[in-house]
C-alpha cells in the first residue's frame, strides 16, 4: 500500500510539473512586459529542464541572460527539492536585437506550416490498385530538442516552434524557414559565446 500511495503522489507531481511551463521554472514572467524582448525556449525531451534565451530593452538599457532551469529533483520519499535557475548576464545592445531581425526571426513561420517540405514525394506503380500513385514519406525525429521563440518590437509581434530543426536541416539543407532558425542559433552562440 505505501508503495502505492507513493507512486500516485509521483504521479499527481508530475501532472502538476508538467503543467507549469519553462516561465515557472525559469522565474521569468509569463508574458513579455518589455516593448523590445525575444525568448527563445530550449527544451530537451530526455532531461528534467531546459535554457531560455532572453534579449530585451528595459529602462533604456539592453540586457541578455541565458537561465539554465530544472524541475525540482526528489531525494527522499515525498520530498522534493527545487532547484533555483542558474542565471548567467551577457552585454547586449541594440545591434543584436538588430541582428535577430536581419535573420528573419519576426517572419518564420511555426512549423506546421512547412511541415509537407519535409516529405519525400514520388510516383510509384501500385500492383494492387493497377496504376500510378503518389508515395509520401515522412521523417520522423522523436527525440531531441525543440525550440519556442517569441518575438516582440512595439507592435510587431511573432511567435513559433521548431522540433529538431537541426535534425531535419541535415536531411533537408533547402528548407529556408530551418536555415533561417539555425543562422539565429548560431549568432546566438558565437556572438554571446555561449553553448545553447
Amino acid at each position: 500500500m505505501k508503495t502505492l500511495i507513493q507512486i500516485f503522489f509521483i504521479f499527481i507531481f508530475s501532472i502538476c510539473r508538467g503543467q507549469k511551463g519553462a516561465d515557472y521554472w525559469a522565474k521569468i514572467p509569463e508574458k513579455i512586459q518589455n516593448e523590445k524582448e525575444i525568448r527563445i525556449y530550449k527544451d530537451y525531451s530526455i532531461t528534467n529542464g531546459g535554457k531560455v534565451f532572453l534579449i530585451y530593452l528595459q529602462d533604456n538599457k539592453w540586457n541578455a541572460e541565458l537561465i539554465d532551469w530544472n524541475f525540482p529533483s526528489e531525494f527522499g520519499t515525498h520530498e522534493f527539492q527545487t532547484i533555483e535557475p542558474r542565471i548567467t548576464k551577457l552585454k547586449a545592445d541594440e545591434i543584436n536585437f538588430m541582428n535577430f531581425e536581419i535573420r528573419n526571426i519576426e517572419f518564420l513561420p511555426n512549423e506546421n506550416t512547412f511541415q509537407y517540405k519535409k516529405e519525400k514525394r514520388e510516383i510509384v506503380y501500385d500492383e494492387d490498385l493497377k496504376e500510378n500513385v503518389i508515395s509520401t514519406s515522412k521523417m520522423m525525429v522523436m527525440d531531441g530538442v525543440s525550440y519556442r521563440v517569441i518575438y516582440k518590437n512595439g507592435k510587431l509581434q511573432n511567435s513559433f516552434n521548431y522540433s529538431n530543426p537541426k535534425s531535419y536541416l541535415k536531411d533537408f539543407p533547402e528548407i529556408n524557414e530551418l536555415k533561417s532558425f539555425f543562422e539565429i542559433l548560431n549568432y546566438i552562440e558565437t556572438e554571446f559565446k555561449i553553448k545553447f
